[in-house]
């Protein structure tokens, strides 16, 4: 149980500092603190130790957050794979019949030839990817600055 002082002022204000006035990031952060098989303060520990090493970019904080999250990712490569699919089922200029079946973590594992296991490569990403409707799940980026981090080379 979470005593009713947490988390501290000084915490939310450090969060709201950071987020810049970036609801995505505030938003990330409370699906990253709220996920059911991490202690909420641990992780509320990770957020509030992520410094950006890059300043100059638009998003420094948010980028940071993204990449803290994908780094906890234990089988990264085949995460990116899950990750890239679904960024090509985003682009809506690209015409391939039937594109938005890639949303569906059936479909994922097929194309991919997965063994049902898109949704346990993405469950370390439960904070910045929207998985909905558990018969048919649906998987989606919660906000484009996601597609964008991923593409960003530098």
């Amino acid at each position: 149980m979470l005593p009713t002082s947490w988390p501290s002022d000084d915490s939310v204000d450090e969060i709201v500092w950071k987020s810049s006035g970036q609801f995505i990031y505030a938003s990330t952060v409370i699906h990253y603190i709220s996920d059911l098989q991490c202690d909420p303060r641990k992780q509320l520990d990770v957020i509030l130790g992520i410094h950006p090493a890059n300043d100059e970019k638009p998003f420094p904080q948010l980028d940071a957050l993204y990449s803290t999250i994908l780094s906890a990712c234990k089988d990264y490569h085949r995460v990116a794979l899950v990750l890239e699919a679904i960024m090509f089922s985003n682009k809506k200029h690209v015409p391939v019949p039937g594109e938005d079946i890639l949303k569906s973590s059936q479909c994922l594992d097929a194309f991919l030839s997965l063994e049902n296991e898109s949704l346990l490569l993405l469950a370390d990403l439960y904070s910045i990817i929207d998985v909905n409707n558990i018969e048919n799940t649906r998987i989606r980026f919660y906000h484009a600055s996601l597609d964008d981090f991923l593409q960003d080379s530098s």
